[in-house]
């Protein structure tokens, strides 16, 4: 059976902390204003989805609202008192959406920082195999043209090698230069170099 919460060691803290502030909140008068020491239970629910910052928040106004259901007469309630269970259930719900905001901003870097990263490998084993390999065959035919006496036919086809080899090493370039423009200039997602 799949639960409707799923809560990490935090999020179990942030449960156990709102039950301890309800215990507080029991114990003190009623004229204290101890409801925003709930907002400590929900931001100690930081690493929890939407859902469970929610249920944390809901937790939290479930258990004021029931302390002040418990402890006050609401018959003898005076307006100041009202005035500040608005305020801290307000300021548990206020913290709870800044919290899932920013939630929501640090997912999004971090797939940002992942796209970057990608990019980087896809960069690195473009240089390392597309550019390299034409790079090697210009070495390897300039050494053997350097250490090798060769006829004027077998010049000729080293020469022809050589261009052929400058132009792909001209083509990878342009290649690798097209794609940063894209994804630096454009902000193109990731793709095949």
């Amino acid at each position: 059976m799949k639960l409707f919460f799923h809560f990490s060691k935090s999020g179990c803290l942030a449960i156990v902390s709102i039950f301890v502030i309800f215990i507080i909140d029991l114990a003190a008068p009623p004229d204290t204003s101890i409801g925003t020491l709930y907002i400590a239970g929900v931001l100690l629910s930081f690493n929890q989805s939407k859902r469970g910052v929610a249920g944390i928040a809901c937790l939290a106004t479930l258990a004021m609202v029931l302390d002040m259901l418990i402890t006050v007469d609401l018959e003898q309630v005076d307006k100041v008192f009202m005035i500040n269970k608005g305020i801290s259930l307000s300021a548990i719900w206020v913290a709870a959406l800044i919290l899932m905001k920013y939630r929501q901003l640090y997912q999004y870097h971090l797939k940002e920082r992942e796209e970057r990263v990608q990019i980087a490998r896809q960069v690195l084993f473009f240089t390392s195999h597309e550019i390299r390999r034409p790079i090697c065959t210009l070495s390897g035919l300039m050494n053997l043209m350097y250490e090798t006496k060769l006829e004027e036919c077998e010049r000729e086809i080293a020469l022809v090698h050589l261009r052929d080899q400058v132009k792909e090493l001209d083509e990878c370039t342009r290649k690798l230069s097209d794609h940063m423009y894209r994804d630096n200039v454009e902000g193109s997602l990731p793709g095949e170099l």
